[in-house]
């Protein structure tokens, strides 16, 4: 419980403190994890979201989808960012 409050807390510290990521590179990573089974139906399912919430864009936009596709550890914590984000 306390590590999720302190998760949380960081994420809002973290979007506070950097700016978001630009439209392009928040797009061509949209474009490159959408090609993954794993994620289409996130992208799917709240395509709104993604368009408008700069959380989400945020995740989406600071994601390296070329070590998602690679790497099945890290393309869970990104899975598992995004459902945070997408609540």
């Amino acid at each position: 419980m306390w590590i999720d409050v302190l998760a949380d807390l960081g994420m809002s510290l973290q979007m506070f403190f950097r700016s978001t990521p630009s439209d392009d590179v928040v797009d061509q990573n949209r474009n490159m994890l959408s090609r993954s089974a794993r994620f289409q139906p996130y992208f799917q399912d709240h395509s709104e979201k993604v368009e408008k919430d700069d959380a989400v864009r945020c995740v989406i936009g600071k994601a390296n989808p070329d070590r998602a596709m690679r790497d099945e550890k890290y393309a869970e914590r990104l899975e598992r960012k995004l459902i945070k984000a997408l609540k």
